[in-house]
């Protein structure tokens, strides 16, 4: 396992929509699909940051990815969501 205990997604929804985040797994580079949903999805308000967490033992897959998506497409705004290993 690596040097640290936790996957870390930090996420700040500066679009005009609630956005839902959920942390993805993928056996190859492609991430065309994911293979793996890793924890659960979360839902972040317009405006609003979120922190989700999972142990990196419920996420030992070669590759790692944020999914974002919207029921509403948003019409401005933008998202940021910052993938790291937490430290334990």
């Amino acid at each position: 396992y690596p040097p640290f205990r936790a996957w870390s997604v930090w996420v700040y929804n500066g679009t005009n929509q609630t956005i839902t985040v959920q942390l993805i797994g993928n056996r190859n580079q492609s991430g065309a699909y994911p293979d793996y949903m890793i924890g659960s999805p979360q839902s972040v308000g317009p405006g609003c940051t979120a922190l989700l967490t999972v142990a990196v033992e419920d996420a030992a897959t070669p590759y790692l990815g944020v999914q974002i998506s919207a029921s509403t497409a948003p019409t401005s705004g933008a998202v940021i969501a910052l993938l790291y290993g937490a430290p334990g």
